[in-house]
């Protein structure tokens, strides 16, 4: 179940990092529309995961910029009892500051390298320099994505991220 949230976009069971707690998703995404899409998207992915409901509506927080999601992770990431997300998934095409830095700084920063990152671009070819040592992005979405081919490829994601990773 995701549930829309005013503040951030759509809205998991939680872990412990040893300082936060890990909970929801992070989507870094500068089209609203898209944003839309992909909320519709894992509500139909969330449906069709077989004999598993989650115990509570996963949180789903949005941010349309590189600087945005960056302030937000790392604010954060300074407070020990704050919630940090489950899996992060970001554009790599952004306007301002790129989604490339976004994912450095991310993999550069101590506090955050460890929450898995799956990143989302237009060609194989925009994978070139996304290897900061072993803070790879853990899986790749290539857009444009027909909207079936997107619930299909956030109901895997669901599967081995949240339900056999227990991020759920």
């Amino acid at each position: 179940m995701i549930e829309q949230s005013r503040r951030d976009g759509c809205v998991m069971e939680s872990i412990d990092d040893q300082h936060h707690t890990l909970q929801g998703i992070f989507l870094l995404e500068d089209s609203p529309g898209e944003t839309e899409l992909f909320c519709q998207a894992l509500r139909c992915a969330l449906d069709d995961l077989e004999g598993f409901r989650p115990p509570r509506p996963i949180p789903l927080t949005t941010k349309q910029t590189a600087d945005q999601a960056l302030a937000w992770l790392k604010l954060a990431a300074e407070h020990e009892q704050a919630v940090l997300p489950g899996l992060i998934i970001a554009d790599l095409n952004l306007p301002g500051n790129s989604g490339k830095v976004f994912f450095r700084e991310v993999r550069n920063d101590s506090r955050l390298r460890q929450l898995p990152l799956i990143v989302m671009m237009w060609a194989p070819e925009d994978q070139a320099g996304l290897t900061v040592g072993d803070g790879d992005p853990v899986d790749f979405i290539l857009k444009p994505l027909r909207f079936d081919d997107l619930v299909e490829r956030l109901h895997g994601i669901l599967e081995r991220w949240f339900r056999h990773k227990h991020l759920l």
